[in-house]
């Protein structure tokens, strides 16, 4: 998070103006920003699909996961640069931004196309424990992780596709 940071800091106008034109501006600069994001997803894919955590995995899960991981460093580049306009620590989204990678991680971890969930999302309030009885949010298993690749690797390869 912290390359994400350095970059927004030391291109703050070429950051806003991705940010900007991502969705806002004319049709050409718009195809283009998204050919570059996918051409970014394109190369974490290369990365997801090495990572032992991903064996087994088919081709459209790794670039769901690619194109997510693509999507959370806009947004947290986004956020950066939203708070630096308004004068603000950035401590706080960049820890956010740390544990919803770390969320993702966990989702990762436990990704099976066999056991991919279908239908309705399930509320959290109805969501059952192996024992069969439904359980209340605050009894859910919780976990910390630590993500299996390393997302220094990851942020590098934005930062080249970025810069």
């Amino acid at each position: 998070m912290q390359l994400v940071a350095e970059l927004v800091r030391s291109r703050p106008a070429h950051v806003r103006f991705l940010v900007r034109e991502r969705h806002g501006g004319d049709t050409a600069v718009r195809e283009a920003i998204a050919a570059q994001l996918d051409a970014l997803a394109a190369k974490i894919d290369a990365v997801l699909v090495a990572d032992p955590l991903s064996a087994g995995w088919g081709t459209a899960d790794v670039t769901m996961l690619s194109r997510l991981l693509v999507g959370h460093m806009f947004m947290t580049a986004s956020a950066c640069l939203t708070t630096s306009l308004r004068g603000e620590d950035w401590s706080p989204v960049l820890a956010t931004a740390r544990d919803q990678l770390c969320l993702i991680h966990l989702g990762r971890e436990h990704w099976q196309d066999e056991k991919r969930p279908t239908g309705p999302i399930p509320d959290p309030v109805r969501i059952r424990h192996r024992g069969g009885r439904e359980a209340p949010p605050e009894e859910l298993p919780h976990r910390t992780a630590t993500p299996a690749i390393g997302w220094s690797v990851f942020v590098a390869v934005v930062v080249q596709v970025l810069v």
